[in-house]
């Protein structure tokens, strides 16, 4: 019986899951990603979260066939290189591919994030039997891909889907990939929280205060989410703007 790893590789979390070859998931496991401590340290708990899993599913690499990845930011899929990814500090040209197959053993491809959603939508899910599919991913960043007429696009670089760099304010927040006001920089997880805090910086008050006791370094998205619900009136003008601003980039 052939066995597969999927795993998405996340600015906040590593997921993963192992499949047999009628896709029936196994087993899965989810750890935090660490960004933070560079991409040595990331692809070490790729690596060790891997062995984990097969531990507790009593496999073994021998008994994968092969693995796939989704990683953010811009790739290199032939070489299996992470060129960049806004996100991840310390991470530029990160032979992916190369190293996961140099320790772990196991035929390894990689593809953005994005896109690899969009994979599975379009052949097992919401997108089935479509030949136009818009993929958004809203997580620790913003990303999209697209199905057109029966093909996924891919563009030139590889990039194509790449909303999270829309261009929305000429002198907006910096990012890290050289531009200023990108939308991902406004709507994703990390914008949506500078979002929130700078409302309260310029004095505004919200339950999240009292929950982090002022730390404003604590807060989550999470708890924005939460107080969304509570009807706090801070948390819900930071999801209005932040709706209402990625509904223009996708109209942009």
């Amino acid at each position: 019986m052939a066995t597969y790893i999927g795993l998405d590789l996340g600015g906040t979390n590593i997921k993963i899951s192992v499949f047999d070859d009628f896709f029936h998931k196994l087993g899965e496991k989810r750890t935090p990603t660490e960004v933070r401590f560079g991409s040595e340290h990331v692809l070490n708990r790729i690596y060790d979260a891997v062995l984990a899993l097969l531990d507790e599913l009593h496999l073994t690499c021998q008994d994968i066939t092969c693995m796939g990845i989704g990683v953010p930011g811009i790739l290199d899929i032939k070489n299996g290189i992470s060129r960049f990814s806004p996100n991840f500090p310390k991470w530029e040209e990160v032979p992916i591919v190369a190293w996961m197959e140099s320790h772990l053993h196991i035929p390894t491809y990689i593809d953005n994030d994005a896109r690899v959603n969009l994979y599975g939508e379009w052949k097992f899910g919401a997108g089935k039997n479509r030949n136009n599919v818009l993929m958004i991913t809203l997580g620790t960043g913003l990303g999209g891909a697209a199905v057109i007429d029966g093909r996924v696009i891919y563009g030139a670089t590889g990039s194509a889907g790449e909303i999270g760099h829309i261009n929305m304010f000429r002198e907006g927040r910096e990012c890290r990939c050289g531009s200023s006001g990108c939308l991902g920089r406004y709507v994703s997880a990390l914008g949506i929280l500078r979002t929130f805090r700078e409302k309260v910086q310029l004095g505004q008050h919200s339950i999240i205060c009292d929950w982090v006791n002022n730390d404003l370094d604590k807060a989550t998205a999470d708890m924005l989410s939460r107080a969304y619900d509570d009807g706090d009136a801070v948390a819900i003008e930071t999801m209005r703007e932040t709706g209402e601003l990625l509904g223009y980039g996708l109209c942009a």
